[in-house]
């Protein structure tokens, strides 16, 4: 997962300047904005493709399907696989 030291470097700043800025603009830590942005993200790709729940873990940038199933159910309160069942779009087979 994404570290504040290195977003914090990549913008010229200190890790602490970069909490108390995030904290004060959006009232949350930079780890947390990261997170919420992979689970919108991770949303879109589940409502959105017929990729697999593997799939879409890879193209976040997980190394381990098993940890991104359990971020996904931690961050939208049920597993990817209902998610996608009821609010996916992708035609399913016989429909």
């Amino acid at each position: 997962m994404p570290c504040c030291v290195g977003y914090a470097r990549a913008l010229g700043t200190t890790r602490a300047t970069l909490m108390r800025a995030c904290r004060a603009a959006f009232g949350k830590a930079p780890a947390e904005m990261v997170h919420d942005r992979l689970a919108l993200k991770a949303m879109r790709y589940l409502r959105f493709t017929a990729a697999g729940v593997a799939q879409v873990s890879d193209c976040l940038g997980f190394t381990d399907p098993t940890y991104f199933a359990r971020f996904f159910r931690n961050h939208a309160g049920m597993t990817a696989s209902v998610f996608r069942r009821d609010h996916g779009w992708v035609a399913k087979e016989g429909a």
